[in-house]
């Protein structure tokens, strides 16, 4: 839609004349607006999985330095500010179609179409902010905050999904696997973190344990695979 806006504002100042309205290629654009929708809502939530990823996960770090090396050779924006270029726009539409309606003599015609395309982008603007949910960024907020005290492979896939913490606590006895043996033996000190969709069993890291993170993954269960 981008480029269809282009080619009319485009045809519009070739044919200029004191008559010209503008307001109008606004209001036509209304109704693609709402397509940024689902990308605001998840916006928040997305941007702390990758900051999170890219320093956590090497195939995710590798992906984005590739992609950032591509862009420094044109625009020079690294990941981060490329994705937030979408939530930056509507509110510059918004500063833009002030200015507009501002600088446009109140007797032109194209008075009425800005003020209602800058009314209909305000009205927008601001279902789309209602629309977005603080405690979808604040869980996965959480998933990350638990993937950081965990030690060991799997512990990023936590930060995958949608899933909720429900609720967190020691277990009396976990069982390990010895690595030698194959057997599993009983280990005193243990962890849980059960979400709404996996359960996710820890040690507990010793003082003198070389990783510096409190809990080393031993195990993940999906809740629909559990008998209860």
């Amino acid at each position: 839609h981008q480029k269809h806006f282009k080619d009319c504002l485009r045809e519009k100042l070739s044919l200029w004349t004191e008559s010209t309205t503008l307001g109008d290629l606004f209001l036509a654009q209304m109704p693609l607006l709402e397509h940024y929708g689902p990308y605001l809502c998840g916006y928040e939530a997305a941007a702390a999985a990758l900051h999170y990823l890219t320093q956590n996960h090497l195939p995710t770090k590798l992906l984005v330095e590739r992609f950032e090396a591509q862009q420094y050779a044109t625009n020079k924006l690294d990941l981060p500010s490329f994705l937030v270029m979408p939530v930056q726009r509507l509110p510059r539409y918004v500063i833009l179609l002030k200015d507009l309606f501002k600088y446009t003599n109140p007797d032109h015609p194209d008075r009425k179409l800005v003020a209602a395309a800058l009314e209909g982008l305000e009205a927008t603007v601001s279902s789309l902010n209602r629309a977005i949910d603080p405690a979808r960024a604040d869980a996965m907020k959480q998933r990350i905050a638990v993937a950081e005290k965990i030690a060991g492979e799997g512990a990023v896939d936590i930060v995958r999904g949608e899933r909720l913490l429900v609720k967190e606590g020691p277990v009396k006895q976990v069982l390990k696997v010895s690595a030698r043996t194959g057997k599993a033996k009983p280990r005193c000190k243990g962890w849980c973190f059960l979400f709404d969709s996996l359960l996710v069993i820890c040690a507990v890291n010793g003082k003198h344990d070389r990783n510096e993170k409190p809990y080393t993954l031993l195990r993940s269960i999906p809740v629909a695979e559990m008998d209860v």
